[in-house]
């Protein structure tokens, strides 16, 4: 159980890390054009 909280925490980190990352990009885009 405790293997697959772990392995949850993994996936919801890995998602929050690239939303942050695809959002920066967004910006960066929107500031050049």
């Amino acid at each position: 159980m405790s293997k697959e909280r772990k392995i949850e925490n993994d996936k919801a980190g890995i998602l929050k890390k690239f939303f942050f990352f695809s959002r920066c990009l967004i910006q960066r885009r929107c500031i050049r054009s």
